[in-house]
This record gives C-alpha cells, structure tokens and sequence, in this order.
C-alpha cells in the first residue's frame, strides 16, 4: 500500500478563503469525492503507526512503503487543465515493509509470489490476466 494524503478543509469554508484556483478544483471533487475521517475503520483495515512518517499504515496490506514528499510537479496540460489540474509528486521511499511470506533471501521481494495492484487508466489490474475491478469514472 502507498499512499500520500492530501488534507483539505470543508466546503463550508470557501467563502472564507481568498480567490484562488485551488478553491474551484475543490469545489469540483468535493462533488465526486467524499472525506471520511475514519477511513480506516469505513474501508475495514487496522491502522498500524508507520517508522518514519506520520500518516498511518494499514495492518491488511501485504507490502507497503513510508515515503516522503520530495517535490510536487503542477500538471495542467489539455483535457487535465479543464478539469482543474492536477499535481504528480515526487516521493522518496523511506521504508519498506514487506510481509514474510512474499520475501526471498532476507532482503528481496519474490515476485513469484506478490503481484501488486495496477491501476491503469481508472482500471484495477494485478499481475494477471484479468481485470479486478474499475473507479467509477471508468466508461466500461
């Protein structure tokens, strides 16, 4: 598991924010996206405290990494700019856990036996050869 949140006020307090662009990006997905503040708990995974950064890990995930903001790249170019934008960051990875069962030689993950979740274009895949699932924005 890898992830890298993003905290973001209510709705309610964009009136009280200066104009800006970021305010009607949020506008946006705050009509597709809802914030639960126990995520964990709403998603049925155990919250386990990560070694070198603060966000937590979930206990479930087979493999995971702690890692860290290194630089944050705005993207704005064609169809993205005129849905708001976008923003790709640059992460450095911190720590790895990696559950027993998936490693080979002490230090190496065998890719025998972890086929991580791919996510391409807003379909689910695993290292096989058929789909596991779609994000709602998918067409098909």
């Amino acid at each position: 598991m890898f992830s890298i949140t993003c905290r973001v006020i209510g709705s309610d307090y964009y009136p009280s924010l200066p104009e800006m662009p970021t305010v009607h990006l949020l506008t946006v997905k705050s009509k597709q996206f809802r914030y639960e503040h126990q995520r964990f708990e709403v998603a049925g995974l155990t919250p386990t405290p990560s070694e070198t950064v603060a966000p937590m890990r979930a206990a479930e995930c087979p493999v995971q990494m702690e890692a860290r903001v290194e630089k944050l790249h705005p993207m704005n170019g064609g169809k993205l700019k005129e849905l708001g934008g976008g923003v790709a960051a640059e992460v450095e990875i911190v720590r790895v856990h990696v559950d027993e069962e998936f490693v080979l030689g002490g230090h190496y993950v065998n890719p025998q036996k972890w086929s991580p979740l791919i996510y391409n274009f807003r379909h689910y895949f695993r290292l096989a050869e058929t789909e596991l699932g779609k994000t709602f924005r998918a067409k098909k």
